[in-house]
C-alpha cells in the first residue's frame, strides 16, 4: 500500500524491508521466545511477583 501511495517499485523497497524484519524484528522475537525473564520481566514488576 505504501509503495503505491509513494509510488516506488516492489524491488526498491524489498531489500530494505528484508533487512530491517531480519536485523530489527527477528532477534528481538527469538529473544523473547527463549529468554522467558525478557518477557516476564514487565508483569512481574507489575504484579510483585518474585
Amino acid at each position: 500500500m505504501a509503495g503505491s501511495v509513494g509510488k516506488a517499485q516492489f524491488n526498491e523497497y524489498l531489500k530494505p524491508t528484508l533487512m530491517f524484519i531480519l536485523l530489527g524484528h527477528l532477534p528481538v522475537v527469538l529473544a523473547v521466545t527463549f529468554i522467558p525473564d525478557l518477557a516476564l520481566f514487565l508483569p512481574r514488576l507489575l504484579m510483585d511477583i518474585q
